[in-house]
């Protein structure tokens, strides 16, 4: 069946929205426009325009997101069987090494960091693989540049069928097959209307991320000009004047001069002038008392654990030194870990590698945290070891029973 689709709504040639199919689409210029949150604080993460401003805005995003990714850069990789044994075969070898060589540009760790960092920024990455007579390269192409154009029909899964994706980079438009993208998710819900997984985790987020960038613009200026905030009165004595400003019109102007022209932001007036007796009303109030701290780490706080990353990596919360390898083990152990191993799983099927014998996953025995859980391993095996002979002897355990209780550990 033919794909069914128009714009319409559109200003200056810009889409606003699009029916496909009988599917009406808002685009992300329809949400910029008409969105009742579209507040010059508000960053609403559900459009990539947004996920884009708070990524160069919101340090923390910039900086959780960035250890998501190197996280997973650290990471090596294994072929393994059933059982997570080791496989060390021709074919398997074969397989590790072009996963290490995506294309000719770039090794495992450039390019799973680029898709970790789209998936997690925009809870998918387009993976376009390049076929000619000498080489095959898969690319990461920017989730900005894609637009995919869905068929009218769905898979077994119940996603939308792609027909087609479009590119286009700012200097070049074009089309590419969707037998060639290869798309990795974040394991986010969506909202159901062409797929299931897909969504971007700074959607949720984005009252956080909105507080947290104007927390901070705020402190900066409090901390910079004193954050004095004042209402002045001229002076008026005659009720006329006095009484001229309780029109509607004229209090309608002064909402809006409070809201978007008084406060305590970058670029917002200090002072507001009123009629009335002449007399300055101070509005400053304590930092301390206004909670922006609290409210600043309560944002960081939610930032971070949405992306399963520990707050004593994220200097929230007070920690031993001690406990700063454990938040590492557990950040790799929740998120990259079960991200690289679901990379590896969907990249088999991206190299055209889905029916091999084997599986692919993260290796992680180079990482400090599993060298130390080793040495306890050993210790522990040791120990052991040195009282089953007497446990033996003793009649407490049998033989076999002692030799299962050390393949245990």
């Amino acid at each position: 069946m033919p794909v069914i689709e128009s714009n319409f709504m559109s200003i200056y040639s810009r889409q606003l929205a699009l029916t496909q199919n009988g599917v009406i689409t808002l685009s992300d210029l329809e949400k910029a426009l008409y969105d009742i949150r579209n507040t010059p604080y508000f960053i609403d993460c559900s459009t990539k325009e947004g996920r884009m401003k708070a990524y160069k805005k919101c340090d923390i995003v910039r900086t959780v997101i960035g250890r998501s990714s190197s996280f997973v850069g650290n990471l090596r990789i294994k072929a393994v069987d059933d059982d997570l044994n080791k496989v060390n075969t021709a074919e398997s070898r074969a397989v590790i090494a072009t996963l290490k060589r995506p294309n000719m540009d770039e090794n495992l760790k450039e390019f799973y960091k680029k898709v970790d960092i789209q998936c997690r920024l925009h809870g998918k990455c387009y993976v376009h693989t390049k076929r000619n007579t000498f080489s095959t390269n898969h690319v990461v192409i920017p989730f900005q540049y894609v637009t995919p154009h869905y068929d009218n029909s769905t898979d077994f899964l119940f996603d939308r069928k792609v027909k087609v994706y479009k590119v286009n980079t700012g200097v070049e438009s074009y089309e590419i097959p969707a037998s060639e993208i290869t798309v990795f998710n974040d394991g986010i819900l969506t909202d159901g209307t062409y797929e299931f997984f897909g969504a971007s985790r700074l959607e949720s987020l984005s009252e956080a991320i909105s507080l947290y960038v104007v927390a901070m613009e705020v402190l900066t200026e409090l901390y910079g000009s004193g954050g004095a905030r004042n209402l002045i009165a001229m002076g008026a004595k005659d009720h006329a004047s006095i009484t001229s400003s309780i029109t509607k019109k004229e209090k309608e102007n002064i909402y809006k001069r409070l809201k978007n022209w008084f406060g305590m932001r970058r670029e917002q007036n200090r002072d507001l002038v009123l009629s009335g007796d002449a007399k300055v009303y101070p509005l400053t109030a304590k930092i301390v008392d206004m909670g922006i701290p609290q409210a600043v780490k309560e944002a960081k706080k939610a930032i971070y654990g949405a992306y399963e990353i520990p707050p004593e990596l994220a200097s929230v919360e007070s920690s031993r030194f001690k406990t700063l390898p454990e938040a590492r083990k557990e950040a790799y152990t929740q998120a990259a870990i079960p991200a690289m191993n679901y990379y590896m799983e969907h990249s088999l099927d991206m190299i055209g590698k889905s029916n091999v014998k084997f599986n692919v996953v993260a290796d992680y025995s180079h990482l400090d945290f599993y060298q130390e859980a080793k040495r306890e391993e050993a210790i522990a095996f040791a120990q052991y070891a040195q009282v089953m002979p007497s446990l033996v002897d003793s009649g407490i355990y049998s033989v076999e029973q002692a030799q299962a209780k050390l393949d245990k550990l």
